[in-house]
């Protein structure tokens, strides 16, 4: 619903509409709220899972395969500086160290991405 005021409508208009205005301003506040909070709540999940979780070592021979592939940088900015390697499906989440899951990161690009899928 959108609202025009002109200067010759009524007072009472004006105000009406300044408090849907400040309604929709506090529901969009309170949902970025109950957003974070939800994200918290996630990862704390995702904690649980990990303690339960034995990590394999990526071998050798998949990290020499991995770094051949993405041609010694990383996959999304292209950085060459302080590589990673990351499982594009997290091992919490059933990922496997394999070549078709592992993929360079920078530290950055791997830190923005967090336990996303």
């Amino acid at each position: 619903m959108v609202l025009r005021l002109e200067s010759n409508e009524p007072e009472s208009l004006r105000e009406k509409s300044a408090d849907v205005l400040a309604v929709k301003h506090f529901v969009l506040r309170r949902e970025r709220q109950y957003q974070r909070v939800r994200r918290e709540v996630e990862a704390l999940e995702n904690i649980e899972k990990l303690e339960g979780v034995t990590r394999e070592r990526i071998s050798d021979s998949v990290r020499l395969f991995v770094w051949q592939r993405d041609k010694g940088q990383c996959v999304k900015c292209g950085s060459q500086q302080r590589l990673e390697f990351d499982h594009i499906i997290p091992v919490a989440e059933g990922g496997s160290s394999t070549e078709r899951n592992v993929q360079l990161l920078c530290e950055s690009c791997n830190r923005s991405k967090g336990a996303t899928i």
